[in-house]
């Protein structure tokens, strides 16, 4: 029979001032209130009296609401716990002004907080700080767009906000970017409360001094106890650091005999809902047992320890050991008594799920069963490891002691798999089907084309991009050609966009080089690269600005917010020339040569990831010397890059091509795709407002940031429309004074639509600077292409176009800089030398990159002005 007699108010989780006035109301009124997922519902024992969807948005919650100190039941959160159904946990109204009550008095706050709430008041957590501020008198900011950094310490610095709430993930962040708050505006802050994960010693410590006249209270609790302990961060010596404080008020904790913390108090919630009525969550004492393990030191300060074996912890994802057993179980059928199931630890997923097994269990059989049920909980193949061993442990009942089995095992180190062994040369590069009517050098200069790209069909008319060149395999090309005593100098002409036939003329003396005009699409390729270089030094000089607007003082200062805007516009930008070109260069080679597309994919992966890895060891390293140890986001610290957003978004090159050709609208559907990443990107943005650790957080990271790949994919759809705009028009003279006003247009539209919005510069999301940047771009591109066809600044366009050309190789390599500094600086080197080895091996790297590149582009020298610069060699990365 449904519950419904104590009326159960259902209410969609948005975190939003609309979301706390629905809470509110219910408690004010009396009524339950049941926070749910937006379209979700009730168990099937349960209904709701009412149904509740409240509006989004943020700001400024300032609601006054007295704690009310009654028996009657005030909210019910439904929970899986340990055994995956679906649990009403009652709270009742005294529970919760308990919790009021303690948390007032152990952080000293008075009416005149005005707090930025870090965290969603979806959860437990966040609703209790906007209870608080109700129940002073004070006023609570909810973000729109969840915690955002720059936005809190704006305004804190301004003085619009004086507290703050944040779980130990979100406070990392301000740790490592000290720059974000200055000495004067940390002091400002005057009540912070964290909670919801464990924090280490060293980051309690970090946060204490950035923040030095704060009330900075940690506490410990769950769903069915909130906030039984408190730590006052402040005064807590280094040992009580270790710990998650002790309990306050009426709360009382103590450790059970299997080493559970278990919590009694006015706080306990009432029991769970049951169709039948109320049942206990506490037993005869009034003790709650949890399933975390602690310690409770002489001074009666809490150690948590984790969380009991049974519950497991695989990479975020909460998997019931029992539960997990249990569906095995009956997959396997009467081997169930010889199999169980446990936690045990790995370097990369912190859990994974053991199988245990007897000798007498066949393995193949198992194992696909234990795969299908990890499936069911979210899990990989790789989630879960079979291990026989020699007798399974229980106790007298008969239940499986999981501590006991798991002891001394970890995760066995996985080989990687073997690579695919090769096959012959021949295979991989064929030779050049050479058609009649070619003479014998275009025929020799067709097949070393040929073999190069493994292309079969060569036409004498074709040129070397004609047939899915680019500038790694043009590389390939000029050094073979040399091997067969071709003219290096010649044959650069094929940078240039000319074909087999002139080429194999200008070998045999047969036409002068100064007789064949280069090609247009040779002239815009030239005017790509150059921008994609202007773009990189933009990218760098970003990440490296603040450094340089520190040394410049009060004049630094001054430039520093008009020179942050502009530089801005590297990431969004350089994303934006890269779909130029996959549409300028991708596309023709993926019409012609889809395999092809596939080669230099996996090329480019293997450059980026040597990159990541290279990035993640000396920031591992950095970790270390500034004394951070690895935390519960270490996949964030180590790996969060824009390099891994085109390392995850160049795989998706082919299927893209595929897509946006589907229909004659190329230029639309490019237009369309961009459309649909940045809406994904707003959308990401609302969804995922759980800040998870480990991987999960990562994998968050690359949905939501700026340099997400739904960012990216806007970006680059932008760029695919002008890329194909440029190739199907390379012919048309007014092509410049349309790119001119067409970017005019999209810069007037995106300044109008920033401005009417509320937007402002310090922040790269939404579709009002992605239209800014596009119109900056164009502009950019038009200005750069008239100096090449008129040969002004030769030597600049070069090393601009050269530089494009190394885009990635120099990102990456500016990247590895300053985490070289800061080892080096660890090491006991003197600021200086530490600084100016990295950056001195950075500049003299990509000049020798440099200079090889324009040996191989332009013969080396100085060349006259309608050779000065590269055509069509830049690639899409």
């Amino acid at each position: 029979m449904p519950v419904a007699a104590v009326g159960l108010v259902g209410i969609e989780k948005v975190s939003s001032i609309a979301y706390l006035d629905a809470i509110f109301d219910c408690y004010e009124q009396r009524r339950v209130a049941v926070p749910v997922e937006p379209g979700g519902s009730a168990p099937e024992e349960h209904e709701f009296a009412e149904r509740l969807t409240p509006a989004a948005g943020g700001g400024w919650f300032k609601r006054a609401l007295a704690p009310i100190v009654e028996d009657g039941p005030a909210q019910v959160s439904f929970s899986s716990g340990t055994t995956g159904t679906p649990k009403a946990v009652q709270i009742s109204h005294r529970a919760l002004a308990d919790v009021t009550q303690r948390l007032i008095e152990a952080m000293a706050i008075d009416a005149t907080i005005r707090e930025y709430v870090g965290v969603p008041v979806t959860y437990s957590f966040g609703l209790a700080r906007a209870r608080v501020t109700a129940a002073v008198g004070g006023e609570a900011y909810l973000p729109p767009r969840g915690f955002d950094p720059m936005e809190f310490a704006a305004m804190l610095d301004a003085g619009e906000v004086n507290a703050l709430s944040a779980v130990p993930t979100l406070l990392r962040v301000l740790i490592q970017n000290p720059d974000l708050i200055g000495r004067k505006t940390g002091r400002k802050l005057q009540w912070l409360e964290i909670g919801s994960q464990p924090m280490s010693a060293e980051d309690k410590k970090a946060i204490r001094r950035m923040f030095p006249a704060a009330r900075i209270v940690m506490h410990y609790g769950l769903t069915e106890a909130s906030r039984t302990t408190f730590l006052d961060v402040q005064e807590a010596t280094d040992a009580q650091l270790e710990t998650v404080g002790r309990p306050t008020g009426s709360a009382e904790v103590r450790i059970d005999g299997a080493g559970r913390i278990c919590i009694r108090g006015p706080h306990v919630a009432d029991g769970l809902l049951k169709p039948e009525g109320l049942e206990p969550i506490v037993d005869g004492e009034g003790w709650l047992v949890t399933n975390d393990l602690g310690e409770v030191d002489a001074e009666g300060f809490l150690h948590f320890l984790g969380r009991d074996d049974h519950l497991l912890n695989v990479g975020g994802i909460k998997v019931p050991a029992e539960l997990f057993e249990a569906r095995l179980a009956a997959l396997v059928g009467a081997d169930a008594a010889h199999v169980a199931v446990a936690g045990i630890e790995d370097a990369l997923r912190g859990q994974v799920v053991m199988v245990a097994h007897l000798s007498s269990v066949a393995v193949g059989p198992l194992s696909e069963h234990a795969r299908a049920t990890g499936t069911g909980f979210g899990l990989a193949a790789a989630d879960v490891v079979l291990i026989e061993v020699d007798a399974i442990p229980r106790t007298d009942t008969g239940k499986v002691q999981r501590k006991q089995l798991a002891e001394g095992r970890t995760a066995p180190v996985r080989a990687a798999a073997p690579a695919p062994v090769a096959e012959a040369a021949a295979a991989a590069s064929p030779a050049a089907a050479i058609p009649a009517g070619m003479t014998a050098k275009e025929a020799e200069i067709a097949r070393i084309w040929g073999e190069a790209l493994g292309v079969s069909s060569i036409s004498r008319d074709d040129s070397f991009f004609d047939i899915g060149g680019d500038s790694l395999s043009a590389i390939t090309v000029a050094l073979r050609a040399e091997q067969h005593g071709m003219p290096k100098d010649v044959m650069q002409l094929m940078f240039e966009g000319r074909t087999v036939a002139q080429i194999a003329a200008l070998i045999g003396g047969e036409a002068p080089a100064e007789g064949l005009e280069r090609s247009r699409r040779a002239v815009l390729a030239d005017a790509i690269n150059a921008t994609r270089g202007v773009l990189v030094l933009m990218v760098i000089m970003n990440h490296w600005w603040h450094f340089f607007v520190e040394k410049m003082g009060s004049v630094g200062r001054h430039i520093y917010p008009v020179g942050q805007m502009l530089l801005q516009m590297g990431t969004p930008g350089f994303a934006m020339v890269f779909g130029i070109g996959v549409s300028y260069f991708y596309m023709p080679a993926f019409e012609r040569s889809p395999e092809r597309i596939g080669k230099r994919v996996r090329g480019n992966l293997m450059v980026l990831g040597v990159g990541l890895l290279l990035l993640a060891a000396l920031r591992a390293g950095r970790l270390q010397a500034d004394g951070l140890g690895f935390g519960d986001i270490w996949p964030e610290q180590l790996f969060f890059s824009v390099v891994l957003s085109y390392f995850l978004l160049i795989p998706l090159i082919p299927l893209i091509l595929r897509l946006v050709r589907l229909t004659p609208r190329t230029i639309l559907n490019c237009l369309t795709m961009g459309a649909l990443g940045i809406a994904l990107l707003l959308g990401c943005q609302d969804w995922f407002e759980i800040h998870y650790t480990g991987f999960l957080n990562l994998a968050r990271l690359m949905v939501v940031s700026p340099y997400s790949v739904p960012a990216m994919l806007g970006a680059v759809g932008i760029g695919m429309a002008i890329g194909h705009w440029l190739r199907s028009n390379p012919d048309n003279r007014d092509l410049k004074g349309q790119a001119v006003q067409t970017g005019i247009l999209l810069a007037i539209a995106g300044a109008v639509f920033l401005e009417f919005t509320g937007g402002f510069w310090a922040h790269p999301r939404g579709p009002h600077l992605f239209l800014f940047y596009a119109g900056l771009l164009l502009i950019g591109f038009t200005f750069l292409l008239t100096l090449i066809e008129r040969a002004w600044l030769p030597r600049l366009l070069r090393v601009l176009m050269l530089l494009g050309l190394l885009s990635f190789p120099a990102f990456i390599a500016h990247e590895l800089v300053i985490p070289a500094k800061d080892i080096l600086h660890w090491l006991g080197l003197p600021y200086p030398v530490a600084l100016g080895g990295p950056l001195a091996l950075f500049i003299a790297g990509t000049g020798y990159a440099m200079l090889r590149l324009n040996r191989i582009y332009f013969g080396g020298g100085t060349k006259t002005p309608d050779r000065e610069v590269p055509a069509e060699t830049v690639e899409a990365f």
